[in-house]
């Protein structure tokens, strides 16, 4: 699984105290991991109101989120700039913060010399304040000693005040992430085939997404992770996303979409794979170099299996593939 998973892991048992202890609130713990079980099982919003149900999901699932974000975040590196000592990220969905985890692993293993972190975390659940400083303050200074501050955010982002607050947490951040938005949706009743991105009287998180893009700076960039099992849902949100960049006229222009899958991280039965959605403006994204499949029309990313190694193809930049009509690859 890697030193990654290792590591939280071990630091939460550490936390709960000695053996005996462990062993005791494991088995207090028992109850809510399986009520967390049967709500995803049934497509039921978790309800994370109680310190038992968070550190039961910050036990069964924080470190999977975290070693996963790593992986994501190492696939798309070379889209990131991380070339001040200083960079900043929001996270919608944020629960105990797994993509921080992930980030200042990173940071730590490739890019040293940022020494300063700035990170406003978003949930409609306000205790998982409460929660991080488990999940963040006892990990993290175990591999990165740079400077972190965190904001903690609760915000509905189905209501109009929420979407303001979430909109005002984009415009100037290095890194913007939504965490399960699609399951969300659908778990929260909202229209789970998000059918365009501008938003509708039919559905209430469409204004979020709206001003959420609208309100990303020139560098900034979006990701969006979600469960494999809503992969048609993601792809089908970079066609409206497209689609709604050329026929709105207030659209931010030239926007550049990639889509790709994440499997294999981890074992199928623990936790479902991840697919992930990465939004930017084309000055951001557009020179990147990618390797186009001239006979199958679509472009694999650096890092994937068949950057460079398909018998018909060629370098170019993302922006000029694109252009060309040529579409990312699903890996």
């Amino acid at each position: 699984m890697g030193d990654l998973f290792t590591e939280i892991f071990e630091e939460i048992l550490d936390s709960l105290g000695e053996p005996a202890v462990r062993e005791a609130t494991l088995v207090d713990l028992r109850k809510p991991l399986k009520q967390l079980r049967k709500d995803y099982r049934g497509q039921t919003r978790p309800d994370f109101s109680t310190e038992s149900a968070r550190l039961a999901y910050t036990i069964a699932y924080h470190p999977y989120h975290a070693h996963m974000a790593l992986k994501a975040f190492k696939r798309y590196s070379n889209y990131f700039d991380f070339s001040q000592e200083r960079c900043s990220m929001t996270v919608f969905g944020a629960g105990p913060a797994p993509e921080v985890v992930a980030l200042t692993k990173m940071l730590a293993d490739s890019h040293p010399h940022v020494r300063h972190l700035v990170v406003d975390l978003v949930d409609i659940e306000p205790g998982w304040e409460q929660t991080r400083v488990l999940t963040l303050d006892q990990t993290i200074p175990r591999w990165w000693s740079g400077n972190l501050k965190v904001r903690h955010h609760s915000a509905d982002l189905a209501t109009e005040r929420g979407v303001k607050r979430g909109a005002h947490l984009c415009a100037d951040r290095n890194l913007v992430i939504t965490q399960a938005f699609l399951s969300e949706l659908e778990m929260g009743g909202g229209d789970p085939t998000i059918p365009r991105f501008v938003a509708s009287p039919q559905n209430k998180y469409s204004t979020f997404l709206d001003r959420l893009v609208q309100s990303l700076g020139p560098r900034t960039l979006l990701l969006m992770s979600d469960l494999s099992a809503n992969a048609s849902r993601m792809s089908g949100l970079q066609v409206s996303i497209e689609r709604w960049e050329t026929t709105t006229p207030r659209a931010p222009p030239e926007f550049s979409v990639l889509y790709t899958w994440e499997d294999g991280l981890i074992e199928r039965h623990v936790l479902k794979i991840m697919s992930f959605l990465l939004i930017g403006k084309a000055s951001v994204m557009g020179d990147v170099r990618v390797w186009v499949n001239t006979e199958s029309g679509v472009y694999h990313c650096q890092g994937t299996q068949y950057y460079g190694h398909t018998k018909a193809g060629a370098y170019m930049t993302q922006d000029e593939a694109q252009r060309g009509g040529y579409r990312a690859a699903a890996e």
